[in-house]
């Protein structure tokens, strides 16, 4: 996936909480330092995470293959930026 640019998106705190509780099953199959700076984004209550971030995640639980991508995800990484 090749990006021109890297959007940040905020996630509302119903987003925040289910990717967190997502990540924690799944984290430990990152680099240590990209499990820290996950952790470290979604510790707020509203994450902001950029579009490049989102993406090592929802890999790294595609590569778990035992939880599915929420639906939100699919469609922020799937939405056009200008």
């Amino acid at each position: 996936m090749t990006l021109k640019s890297n959007p940040v998106t905020t996630l509302s705190a119903e987003q925040t909480s289910e990717l967190r509780g997502l990540w924690n099953m799944v984290g430990n199959m990152a680099e240590p330092s990209k499990d820290r700076l996950v952790k470290l984004k979604l510790s707020r209550n509203c994450a902001f995470l950029t579009k490049r971030q989102l993406y090592m995640i929802a890999v790294t639980m595609a590569l778990a293959g035992i939880i599915p991508i929420p639906d939100w995800l699919h469609d922020i990484l799937d939405a056009k930026h200008e």
